[in-house]
């Protein structure tokens, strides 16, 4: 029921006392504690230790995790393995999160809210997905070096390294290749079971421009901004939406199919920080401050209707 394996990280696990009861009563009932289905937790830990190494310095840290960062490379790589090239997952469990979720971030508990209402045939490589798994790579990569020039410590011999960097460069290929709505200028937001593009707009593609996969200048990024800045499909004037809203799956009330995430925001003022498109980062940026301004400043998701 909990979807563990080697190397994974949980799915949630609790901050208080509150957190603890709800996850203690779907372990009784439902689905196992901790709960491991989540596809993207693994690779977002690898970045975060990175991440945190990168601007601390703290090299004695990224030792400690060499385990750990170790068995989260062997997981990302298997399930590349496993999904041909690509990092896919397929439920197990038949409860989980309420029988209506998927691994990814957008995992809506309510089938009309998010991913389920899409009908996609498992197992399912999320755009998104695919982005962390290049960065953790190339992160575990830069691990490597940092810490054989600080310390000569090994963190990943240097067989491995070659391996891995062939890897994340070889998924890189493969979602530029595989990803690519020609018609559309745009990334699917997934592959199915059989290797066909969901062909929606969706805000998760804007993750690869943060992590690195797309360059904003790139003829990727240009094309993507043009539908993220258009209200055909993404912008708001208090945001980008999760969902194009010429997609037939729209819905601004819902929790994933048209809503706005403030997080997702973010990822695109820094993806265009220190470009030539200043003037949308400063357009994303106050449309952000305005919605959250107006739902109290400290929602994790608000809705804008659809005529603004």
């Amino acid at each position: 029921m909990r979807e563990e394996r080697f190397g994974q990280m949980p799915h949630e696990i609790p901050r208080d006392q509150k957190d603890w009861l709800w996850l203690k009563f779907r372990w009784l009932f439902l689905r196992g504690h901790p709960y491991y289905g989540s596809i993207d937790s693994t690779p977002l830990w690898v970045i975060a230790v990175a991440e945190y190494v990168r601007q601390t310095g703290d090299i004695d840290f990224a030792i400690r995790m060499q385990r750990p960062l170790e068995r989260a490379g062997v997981w990302i790589v298997e399930k590349m393995h496993e999904g041909d090239g690509l990092v896919r997952y397929k439920n197990k469990n038949r409860w989980n999160l309420a029988q209506h979720s998927h691994q990814g971030w957008k995992d809506g508990m309510r089938p009309s809210d998010g991913l389920a209402a899409l009908g996609i045939k498992e197992p399912i490589a999320l755009v998104e997905v695919q982005g962390y798994a290049h960065r953790a790579l190339t992160e575990l990569v830069h691990l490597a070096s940092y810490a054989q020039a600080m310390r000569e410590d090994v963190i990943i011999n240097d067989t491995h390294v070659k391996k891995v960097r062939a890897l994340a460069e070889k998924l890189k290929h493969k979602i530029l290749d595989e990803f690519w709505l020609t018609d559309k200028q745009f990334f699917a937001l997934a592959l199915d079971g059989d290797n066909k593009q969901v062909p929606i707009i969706t805000s998760n593609a804007v993750h690869l421009l943060w992590f690195g996969v797309v360059e904003i200048n790139d003829m990727y990024g240009r094309r993507m901004l043009r539908a993220l800045t258009s209200e055909a499909h993404l912008w708001t004037e208090f945001g980008i939406r999760t969902h194009s809203a010429s997609d037939n799956y729209f819905d601004a009330e819902s929790y994933h199919l048209g809503s706005v995430w403030p997080w997702e925001q973010w990822l695109l003022c820094e993806a265009l920080r220190g470009t030539y498109y200043g003037a949308i980062l400063r357009r994303t940026r106050r449309a952000a401050i305005l919605g959250l301004a107006l739902v109290g400043g400290n929602d994790e998701v608000y809705t804008v209707s659809e005529d603004g």
